[in-house]
């Protein structure tokens, strides 16, 4: 079976969050294919020359699967060429089934909620045309947040609300819980973070809201006498952070496999990205808090174990409130592996019954 993929092509560069989503998908299309599966990956970034030179394999397969980036937003805020024109230019033209799988939603503020979101999205007759494009041309179609939800339930488009597939990145790489050494605080992305998330007016308030959030809950847990490391999956956010955080417990890379296998060694991870929650939390038997810096965060309550703060919340706590808020994500409960695996059944047999 072949499976044109619009994804990030190398897995081992520029945010892995996306990574995550491809992985964990590839997994989940597998185990509901039962039989080999070729993976033809279409790299999202590169205005659609994958589509021109892979024009005959993907037309042949009569399908195209978009993993994950968050899919659903105000199109006159901002759009990709991802966004609008592989829908119009190759799903309906080359009359392609889509499978829009763990899509999300894209706004800045943390506190919008579901309702909000989908009354401003529904205010642009763009994003109004691209979804209707879009329902016209599903097969299936599956989003992670309540904010996608409501957008396409006033849409009246078909959709399942299902955990983001990156939960599963672990599993397809043969990645196991190793031990509880660690405990992980995973930085937000030096450039997506609002004015609004940081509670400041200029561009150099922004950039100190995330220096000072980590830096304080850096000290906290170490005062605990916690194994910490800050992990970065982004360079800007670890330029960010030098000076800040001790160089030995500062942590880089935007290889997926490796930044996985230190989750893995992880008590609890406390993360500023959706995709170092949901990974970590896959892995099982990691307690997991989310600190949710826009509308993509509320993915993580798709499975209540997650503690779910937001960013600004989080960041005007001080004293003997913030330490309290620190130490209550060591009582957070370990993710539980049977919880994952019901998850798991459910997202199989629903790729089954569309394939």
């Amino acid at each position: 079976m072949l499976v044109p993929t619009l994804t990030r092509r190398d897995f081992n560069s520029g945010n892995i969050g996306d990574s995550y989503i491809a992985i964990g998908l590839q997994y989940l299309w597998e185990k509901a294919a039962g039989e080999r599966v070729d993976w033809l990956l279409l790299d999202k970034f590169n205005n659609g020359k994958d589509f021109k030179k892979f024009e005959r394999l993907i037309r042949e397969s009569g399908k195209l699967v978009i993993a994950g980036t968050p899919q659903y937003n105000n199109l006159d805020d901002w759009s990709f060429w991802y966004d609008t024109n592989v829908w119009t230019s190759y799903v309906a033209k080359w009359g392609l089934q889509a499978y829009a799988l763990a899509g999300g939603s894209g706004h800045p503020s943390p506190t919008i909620t579901p309702e909000r979101f989908a009354e401003y999205c529904m205010g642009s007759h763009k994003t109004r045309r691209i979804l209707k494009i879009r329902d016209n041309h599903s097969v299936l179609t599956t989003v992670r947040d309540p904010h996608a939800s409501a957008l396409l339930n006033s849409m009246h488009m078909e959709h399942q609300l299902m955990p983001c597939t990156a939960t599963w990145a672990t599993k397809k790489r043969g990645i196991k819980k190793k031990s509880d050494d660690l405990v992980a605080l995973v930085a937000p992305s030096a450039h997506h973070i609002s004015h609004e998330a940081a509670g400041a007016v200029d561009d150099a308030g922004r950039a100190h809201a995330p220096r000072n959030l980590m830096k304080r809950l850096y000290l906290v847990y170490k005062r605990m006498g916690k194994n910490v490391v800050v992990v970065c999956h982004g360079l800007k956010e670890y330029l960010l952070l030098s000076g800040e955080i001790p160089k030995e417990d500062l942590y880089f890379s935007n290889d997926s496999h490796s930044v996985l296998q230190l989750y893995a060694q992880c008590e609890l991870v406390v993360s500023c990205r959706l995709h170092g929650a949901l990974p970590s939390y896959g892995i099982g038997n990691t307690k997991v808090q989310m600190i949710g810096i826009d509308s993509r965060g509320t993915a993580v309550q798709q499975f209540p174990q997650i503690g779910y703060s937001r960013f600004p919340d989080v960041l005007a706590l001080h004293g003997a409130e913030f330490e309290a808020w620190c130490e209550a994500t060591m009582s957070l409960e370990p993710a539980d592996p049977a919880v994952v695996r019901r998850a798991e059944r459910k997202y199989v047999n629903l790729l089954r019954k569309h394939m």
